[in-house]
Protein backbone atom coordinates (compact mmCIF):
# COMPACT_ATOMS: atom_id res chain seq x y z
CA UNK A 1 0.00 0.00 0.00
CA UNK A 2 1.19 3.65 -1.16
CA UNK A 3 0.73 6.62 0.76
CA UNK A 4 -0.35 9.79 -0.43
CA UNK A 5 1.31 12.73 0.93
CA UNK A 6 -0.35 15.30 -0.66
CA UNK A 7 -1.77 18.52 1.59
CA UNK A 8 -4.78 18.21 2.73
CA UNK A 9 -5.63 21.48 1.25
CA UNK A 10 -4.79 20.46 -2.56
CA UNK A 11 -7.72 18.60 -4.26
CA UNK A 12 -7.82 16.68 -8.09
CA UNK A 13 -8.77 20.14 -9.50
CA UNK A 14 -6.59 22.44 -7.53
CA UNK A 15 -3.35 20.19 -9.21
CA UNK A 16 -4.79 20.57 -12.37
CA UNK A 17 -5.44 24.26 -11.98
CA UNK A 18 -2.01 24.33 -11.10
CA UNK A 19 -0.41 22.49 -14.04
CA UNK A 20 -2.74 24.76 -16.03
CA UNK A 21 -0.86 27.97 -15.14
CA UNK A 22 2.89 25.90 -15.55
CA UNK A 23 1.69 25.13 -19.22
CA UNK A 24 0.84 28.94 -19.63
CA UNK A 25 3.40 30.09 -18.05
CA UNK A 26 5.94 27.90 -19.93
CA UNK A 27 3.94 28.97 -23.32
CA UNK A 28 4.66 32.45 -22.30
CA UNK A 29 8.16 32.10 -21.91
CA UNK A 30 9.03 29.86 -25.37
CA UNK A 31 6.88 33.27 -27.00
CA UNK A 32 9.28 35.60 -25.31
CA UNK A 33 12.59 33.21 -25.95
CA UNK A 34 11.56 33.13 -29.52
CA UNK A 35 10.57 36.72 -30.30
CA UNK A 36 13.52 37.71 -28.51
CA UNK A 37 15.67 35.79 -30.97
CA UNK A 38 13.72 37.47 -33.63
CA UNK A 39 14.55 40.51 -32.71
CA UNK A 40 18.09 40.04 -32.68
CA UNK A 41 18.15 39.06 -36.22
CA UNK A 42 16.45 42.43 -36.80
CA UNK A 43 19.05 44.32 -34.98
CA UNK A 44 21.96 42.42 -36.34
CA UNK A 45 20.46 43.01 -39.45
CA UNK A 46 19.67 46.25 -39.00
CA UNK A 47 23.39 47.05 -37.74
CA UNK A 48 24.35 45.53 -40.99
CA UNK A 49 22.39 47.84 -43.17
CA UNK A 50 23.87 50.62 -40.97
CA UNK A 51 27.42 49.34 -41.68
CA UNK A 52 26.46 49.43 -45.32
CA UNK A 53 25.13 53.19 -45.63
CA UNK A 54 28.27 54.10 -44.08
CA UNK A 55 30.75 52.30 -46.54
CA UNK A 56 28.53 52.90 -49.23
CA UNK A 57 28.46 57.36 -48.64
CA UNK A 58 25.02 56.79 -49.91
CA UNK A 59 23.46 60.13 -51.01
CA UNK A 60 20.62 61.19 -48.66
CA UNK A 61 17.39 62.65 -50.57
CA UNK A 62 14.31 64.78 -48.97
CA UNK A 63 12.01 63.82 -51.48
CA UNK A 64 11.21 61.27 -54.36
CA UNK A 65 9.29 61.63 -57.04
CA UNK A 66 6.42 58.58 -57.39
CA UNK A 67 4.00 57.54 -59.54
CA UNK A 68 0.51 57.30 -57.86
CA UNK A 69 1.49 54.32 -56.24
CA UNK A 70 5.31 52.42 -55.39
CA UNK A 71 6.42 49.24 -54.27
CA UNK A 72 8.33 48.28 -51.36
CA UNK A 73 10.03 45.59 -49.81
CA UNK A 74 10.87 45.44 -46.19
CA UNK A 75 14.31 44.67 -45.12
CA UNK A 76 14.36 44.86 -41.32
CA UNK A 77 11.53 46.55 -38.95
CA UNK A 78 13.69 49.64 -39.73
CA UNK A 79 14.78 49.61 -43.34
CA UNK A 80 12.53 49.41 -46.47
CA UNK A 81 13.92 49.62 -50.29
CA UNK A 82 11.05 51.44 -52.31
CA UNK A 83 11.00 51.03 -55.71
CA UNK A 84 9.82 54.37 -57.67
CA UNK A 85 9.66 54.68 -61.51
CA UNK A 86 12.68 52.85 -62.31
CA UNK A 87 14.47 54.67 -59.19
CA UNK A 88 15.57 52.22 -55.85
CA UNK A 89 15.70 53.98 -52.53
CA UNK A 90 16.46 52.83 -49.37
CA UNK A 91 14.15 54.02 -46.69
CA UNK A 92 15.21 54.17 -43.13
CA UNK A 93 12.30 54.48 -40.56
CA UNK A 94 12.07 56.30 -37.00
CA UNK A 95 12.27 53.72 -34.77
CA UNK A 96 10.79 49.95 -34.94
CA UNK A 97 8.22 49.20 -37.54
CA UNK A 98 6.59 45.90 -36.32
CA UNK A 99 3.99 46.44 -39.12
CA UNK A 100 6.25 46.32 -41.54
CA UNK A 101 7.06 42.48 -40.63
CA UNK A 102 3.90 41.14 -40.06
CA UNK A 103 1.38 40.62 -42.29
CA UNK A 104 -1.71 40.73 -40.45
CA UNK A 105 -1.41 43.68 -38.79
CA UNK A 106 -3.26 46.56 -38.58
CA UNK A 107 -2.45 48.32 -41.57
CA UNK A 108 -1.92 52.00 -41.24
CA UNK A 109 -3.16 54.25 -43.74
CA UNK A 110 -0.36 56.43 -45.40
CA UNK A 111 0.13 59.98 -44.62
CA UNK A 112 1.03 61.69 -47.68
CA UNK A 113 0.19 65.52 -48.33
CA UNK A 114 1.47 65.21 -52.13
CA UNK A 115 0.38 61.87 -53.93
CA UNK A 116 3.22 61.88 -56.34
CA UNK A 117 5.98 61.99 -53.66
CA UNK A 118 7.55 60.91 -50.40
CA UNK A 119 9.55 63.21 -48.24
CA UNK A 120 11.41 62.66 -45.24
CA UNK A 121 9.75 63.80 -41.69
CA UNK A 122 6.46 63.86 -41.74
CA UNK A 123 5.12 60.88 -44.84
CA UNK A 124 4.87 57.84 -43.33
CA UNK A 125 4.94 54.07 -44.54
CA UNK A 126 2.56 51.62 -43.08
CA UNK A 127 1.94 54.56 -40.70
CA UNK A 128 5.32 54.57 -39.52
CA UNK A 129 7.43 57.88 -40.38
CA UNK A 130 10.26 58.05 -42.67
CA UNK A 131 13.78 59.43 -41.11
CA UNK A 132 15.93 59.54 -43.99
CA UNK A 133 15.89 58.13 -47.60
CA UNK A 134 19.03 56.60 -49.69
CA UNK A 135 19.85 56.50 -53.62
CA UNK A 136 20.33 53.27 -54.29
CA UNK A 137 21.39 51.03 -57.72
CA UNK A 138 19.57 47.55 -58.85
CA UNK A 139 22.81 45.71 -57.56
CA UNK A 140 22.82 47.59 -54.23
CA UNK A 141 19.13 46.92 -53.52
CA UNK A 142 19.85 43.10 -54.70
CA UNK A 143 22.85 43.24 -51.76
CA UNK A 144 20.33 44.77 -49.37
CA UNK A 145 17.77 42.17 -50.03
CA UNK A 146 20.56 39.24 -49.80
CA UNK A 147 21.84 40.55 -45.92
CA UNK A 148 20.45 38.32 -43.21
CA UNK A 149 19.92 35.60 -45.92
CA UNK A 150 22.10 32.07 -45.15
CA UNK A 151 24.88 31.85 -47.78
CA UNK A 152 24.61 29.24 -50.31
CA UNK A 153 26.18 25.87 -50.39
Amino acid sequence: MTANFRPRSWSKPAERQLEGNMSRYTATLMLALMSACATQADTDDSAAIDDFIAISDLHEVRIVRTLDDFDYDALTDRYVIVEARRDYYLVELYGRCRELMTEYADIQPDIRPEAKAIRTGEDTIRGCRIKAMYEIDKVQAMELNEIGEAPAE
